[in-house]
């Protein structure tokens, strides 16, 4: 009987010591994986019934009568005739700008550009030479 009880009380010891080994070692861990542990388990998160439910009215008495004129002009934007959505067809559009074309006479219409001449380009180049200050050879 005594030789079952030293037996079982060595049984327990060895156990022991690894079990330690591996509190300590847990107890060893860094703490990054501390942080990470808790929001896995939702530790640190406040409950809602937490949350009061009594929250006061944040706004001043200014600050709801700026808000109630922005909302008064907005509402005054969207009553103005130019607000309302267009009804016109294209065809009426494309009408219209053949009306405003035709009122101007044929000399005022755009003509298509033509590329300068090198003796156009040389005038030009001529007047604005800011290269010439700067002692800079502009071809190389």
């Amino acid at each position: 009987m005594r030789l079952s009880l030293i037996l079982a009380s060595l049984a327990l010891s060895a156990c022991a010591t690894p079990l330690e080994r591996v509190i300590s070692v847990a107890g060893d861990v860094p703490d990054w994986f501390v942080d990470a542990r808790a929001e896995v388990r939702g530790e640190g998160y406040p409950a809602l019934s937490g949350v009061p439910n009594n929250i006061e009215d944040p706004l001043t008495e200014g600050q709801v009568q700026q808000a109630a004129a922005v909302l008064d002009v907005y509402a005054d934007f969207l009553d103005h005739p130019r607000a309302a959505v267009s009804t016109t067809s294209p065809e009426e559009i494309e009408a219209y700008r053949e009306s405003l074309i035709s009122e101007f006479p044929e000399e005022a219409t755009l003509k298509p550009m033509t590329p300068l001449s090198e003796a156009e380009i040389e005038a030009i180049r001529a007047v604005f030479r800011p290269y010439e200050f700067f002692d800079v050879d502009p071809e190389g």
